[in-house]
């Protein structure tokens, strides 16, 4: 089973700053070529000459990164945990979320492989504070996004109501309370199924 974080702000993104990511955790080949070309940014593009000239000359052999950066501690398994700092309030102006079209074509390529792999998957939109989400005037257009794909849908800013100050660290994390809250709700819904 895959739990599929579909946060719409992702699909907002231009992908450079993923794109740094992979190219600079993993090997390159023809494919980094490729995405950075597609890409067509001279971040991507720096990134990849410094990965190249690191794979070659062995520069990263013998490095191993420290699970502790400022206030974030990576825990084994692909986690981050800032702590339990609390948000203060903000106020939004009112906006749309407006996803991407390669961010939307990209996400139905994956979940079209998850689907020939037999995989069951569920989308779902974690919480963000409150007063975030209401700042957003599309919310049910995005819904209506992700209940297209046919699939398990649950965005928990509906099934929810999370306080902004307790639970959250910034106005779109959860901090470790309200990932105590969220992960139960979230076994709750699955266990329903």
């Amino acid at each position: 089973m895959v739990i599929y974080e579909v946060y719409p702000s992702t699909f907002e993104t231009d992908g450079v700053e993923s794109s740094l990511d992979v190219i600079v955790n993993s090997k390159n080949d023809f494919r980094s070529v490729k995405m950075a070309f597609e890409l067509n940014n001279i971040k991507t593009y720096n990134t990849l000459i410094y990965a190249g000239f690191a794979d070659i000359f062995g520069l990263n052999k013998n490095f191993i990164e420290s699970p502790q950066a400022g206030k974030d501690t990576y825990i084994p398994g692909g986690f981050v945990e800032t702590g339990n700092g609390y948000y203060q309030f903000g106020n939004y102006s009112k906006s749309e979320w407006k996803l991407k079209d390669n961010q939307l074509n990209t996400f139905h390529e994956c979940l079209e492989l998850l689907k020939k792999k037999n995989v069951k998957t569920i989308l779902v939109f974690a919480p963000i504070t409150p007063r975030l989400y209401n700042s957003y005037t599309n919310n049910s257009q995005v819904d209506s996004i992700f209940n297209a794909c046919n699939l398990e849908y649950y965005n928990f800013n509906r099934l929810m109501q999370i306080n902004d100050s307790l639970y959250f660290f910034d106005s779109h994390h959860l901090n470790s309370n309200g990932v105590e809250l969220f992960n139960q709700k979230l076994i709750e819904t699955l266990k329903l199924q």
